[in-house]
């Protein structure tokens, strides 16, 4: 028997997703005596089950790793002249659930020796999870997903999954793909139990869902969008349909969690357009708003709240007043690996406007923004003494003025001596036209400083810089670069 072995070709610990069709994707070639054979995601050879002989066909039923109770036979063909041939469909059956693989394999070698091959289909890691119905003690060792989606809960909690679909589905009953809800409000809002030793998963199909009225994220509660049944294919869009605020968040905290969804087309006459939050702090991963509007704070508007945000990108949204992407008072939120682009405000703070607030920013990237009056990418208001702090960021080609197409003063501190000192600390960062200001300064009128002061300002500016570089990085568009939100990755040049 020839045995040909390929190490970690399907991998369940990497793998957030049940391969319902598994495409032919060549994940690597393995060569033994002459015979090379591809291996696609699902597909593993090792030393058994399935021997055949030159010119005969065999078949034996598959085992895998995560117990399906019973599992089609495969069949598998050596010709004569060598080639080796695996049906190109096979349906698999675990009690009531269906699924379908598709794989290959091709070849050919000399001699007369049998093959042995092996099809391994497995569960994907997030299901399995769900059905087990218990927060693992290690995630070291599961995907991104899994690792970002339940960190902030207790390892043993239990697990109840709720499925949404962008529309009703079986009884609706939110039990399972079958019965998916069709409505993310009613489906929350018949949460009540959520707490420490329960938590609720809420898995949102792909497509474009239409609330019945403004979201509230809860404590304990995950929301997790993109999926195909349980292939997680990317993100979800939630939308206000540009008549309704999309979530208004209140006394949450990091427990209640929103990933892989596109908030968009939000409106409030007020604040928040994609999402206002009141004395809240949630953890938002993979998340984009887009084409939200506002008074203050199109895409988020933050009061009293620390929220939490990776990989999340704000492009499109607008102010009538400060903040385009996002305005904070007395808010003090952690970015990393945010994105800021083509964001309006129609006063000030094109990307970002802080009021008595401290943002952290780590891998940030502002370009494109516009504000009218002050602060294209970002604009710190001392009526409540601001102090962002600021690490490898980048702030390019943000725009100010009255038709918002004069490259300005990239960050602005509103000096003007109404309540104190504001003091900014900026590391390891790219500025455009950089930073000439030094602790101590009080007023600077210069466009062409990347941190600009109040004209007449009177109250100092404690100004913290290290390593602030000013050379054009280049930038290319905001587009789909991999991942679930658009980034701005450099120019070919």
């Amino acid at each position: 028997t020839v045995t040909i072995t390929a190490e970690s070709v399907f991998d369940p610990s990497v793998s957030a997703n049940l391969p319902v069709t598994i495409a032919k994707k060549d994940i690597g070639a393995f060569t033994f005596d002459g015979l090379e054979v591809e291996t696609y995601p699902g597909v593993a050879i090792s030393n058994t089950p399935i021997t055949v002989t030159s010119g005969l066909e065999g078949s034996d039923v598959m085992a895998d790793a995560l117990s399906f109770t019973t599992l089609n036979e495969v069949p598998v063909t050596v010709s004569a002249d060598g080639t080796v041939s695996i049906a190109d469909t096979v349906a698999l059956t675990d009690n009531d659930k269906e699924y379908t693989v598709t794989v290959e394999g091709k070849g050919s070698y000399t001699g007369s020796k049998d093959l042995t091959l092996r099809l391994i289909v497995s569960k994907g890691t997030w299901q399995t999870i769900i059905e087990s119905g218990k927060v693992p003690s290690d995630l070291s060792t599961y995907s991104s997903l899994v690792r970002t989606v339940l960190e902030p809960y207790e390892a043993g909690a239990d697990i109840e999954a709720r499925y949404v679909a962008v529309s009703l589905q079986g009884n609706g009953d939110a039990g399972s793909w079958a019965n998916a809800a069709g409505d993310i409000k009613a489906t929350m809002d018949n949460i009540v139990d959520a707490g420490e030793n329960k938590i609720y998963i809420v898995l949102l199909a792909s497509g474009t869902h239409m609330p019945t009225d403004t979201l509230a994220m809860k404590n304990h509660v995950a929301i997790v969008g993109g999926w195909n049944e349980w292939e997680h294919t990317g993100t979800s869009t939630i939308s206000g349909d540009n008549v309704r605020q999309v979530f208004n968040n209140s006394g949450i905290d990091r427990t209640a969690l929103l990933y892989g969804v596109r908030i968009a087309d939000g409106k409030s006459s007020a604040e928040g357009g994609g999402m206002h939050n009141d004395n809240s702090s949630p953890t938002l991963s993979h998340v984009t708003f887009s084409g939200n509007t506002a008074d203050r704070g199109g895409g988020m508007y933050n009061e009293n709240s620390s929220p939490t945000l990776s990989h999340v990108t704000f492009s499109g949204n607008t102010a009538d007043r400060h903040g385009g992407g996002m305005r904070n008072v007395s808010s003090s939120p952690t970015l990393s690996h945010v994105t800021f682009s083509g964001n309006t405000a129609s006063d000030r703070g094109g990307g970002m406007y802080n009021w008595n607030s401290s943002p952290t920013l780590s891998h940030v990237t502002f370009s494109g923004n516009t504000a009218k009056y002050g602060g294209g990418g970002m604009y710190n208001d001392n009526d409540g003494a601001s102090g962002p702090t600021i690490v490898n960021s980048l702030f390019w080609n943000n725009n100010v003025g009255a038709n918002s197409t004069t490259v300005g003063q990239q960050i602005y501190m509103n000096n003007d001596a109404d309540s104190g000192a504001e003091n900014i600390t900026i590391a390891f960062s790219l500025v455009q036209h950089g930073i000439e200001a030094t602790s101590g300064a009080t007023s600077d009128d210069n466009a062409n400083d990347g941190l600009g002061f109040h004209p007449s300002g009177s109250d100092p500016v404690t100004v913290t810089q290290t390593n602030v570089i000013s050379g054009d990085p280049m930038l290319a568009d905001l587009a789909d670069n991999g991942g679930f939100v658009q980034t701005i990755a450099l120019s070919e040049n």
